[in-house]
């Protein structure tokens, strides 16, 4: 499955209906859209998490764009931790009311990630997965 179709997805919730709970739902399909397709280029890149490979893995994700050492690397560790937070929010707040604006903004910041990450040089690329690579190792992940 290509994790586009997650945002796809949360496209169609948006769009379908203001209700609450296809706004939630959105929000929840755009933040795993951009995860899953961040985990997939990771693995193809040959970085999975193999010791617990279940257990922390979008911090594990995260983290390593976090450690490149490199502006779109820590730009997209940003943008993965805001639309952590905005998922959770929806997830797991009950109480607090969602627009359909905002489903609408975490999809544009999950596809601009997508497609900000694409701008990366390969010299650029190389260094940041070397980074994340090292790093990941002393942490014990990988």
């Amino acid at each position: 499955m290509d994790p586009e179709e997650f945002h796809e997805t949360a496209e169609f919730l948006s769009k379908s209906s203001p209700s609450e709970a296809h706004i939630r739902t959105s929000i929840n399909r755009a933040y795993y859209g951009t995860f899953l397709y961040f985990r997939e280029y990771l693995k193809g890149k040959g970085i999975t998490k193999r010791i617990h490979p279940r257990k922390e893995v979008h911090v594990f994700v995260r983290d390593l764009f976090e450690w490149s050492q490199s502006t779109i690397g820590r730009k997209l560790a940003q943008v993965l931790l805001d639309l952590t937070q905005r998922r959770h929010d929806a997830d797991y707040d009950l109480t607090k009311t969602h627009r359909p604006s905002d489903s609408e903004d975490a999809l544009v910041i999950a596809r601009n990630a997508i497609t900000e990450y694409g701008t990366i040089t390969p010299d650029e690329e190389t260094e940041l997965l070397k980074n994340a690579n090292d790093r990941a190792a002393r942490k014990g992940w990988i």
